[in-house]
């Protein structure tokens, strides 16, 4: 049971894709401010994982939002690289856990706001693809 309203079916889901390039950012930005604080050795393989955890997601937020409107791209595609961005940071994150650097609760609370994201981004893919009657997303059109 539920309902999609097509009128405002596209404003909230450009308002999600802001809202996901948002955390991606603030992510790779504590991971910055753990790098920087140096307070516990890590490897050279460790500091690597957590140097591109610190460059990579902001990055991914940023394309997500300027990539699309140069090419085009249906937001179908934007929430679902998002949704794998932010995924992958959080296991990313748990490769890092047993370094000491992060403190011990943020951890759990970063499980717990992933996995909404991912679940609110999941529900709009999910009513993006039911309710508007689309069942995969549009190819892609590249037009130069």
């Amino acid at each position: 049971m539920g309902f999609y309203v097509p009128e405002i079916g596209g404003f909230m889901q450009n308002i999600q894709i802001v809202y996901s390039a948002c955390v991606l950012a603030s992510s790779g930005g504590i991971q910055g401010g753990l790098l920087l604080s140096n307070k516990s050795p890590e490897s050279l393989s460790q500091t690597i994982l957590r140097y591109s955890l610190s460059i990579l997601p902001p990055v991914l937020g940023i394309s997500t939002l300027i990539i699309p409107t140069i090419i085009q791209l249906d937001p179908l595609y934007t929430q679902v690289v998002q949704l794998a961005g932010l995924n992958l940071t959080l296991i990313g994150e748990f490769l890092l856990n047993h370094t000491g650097l992060p403190a011990p609760w943020y951890l759990k609370l970063r499980f717990w706001l992933t996995g909404a994201a991912s679940l609110c981004i999941g529900v709009m893919i999910y009513s993006e693809l039911k309710w508007a009657g689309r069942i995969i997303p549009p190819p892609l059109k590249m037009s130069f």
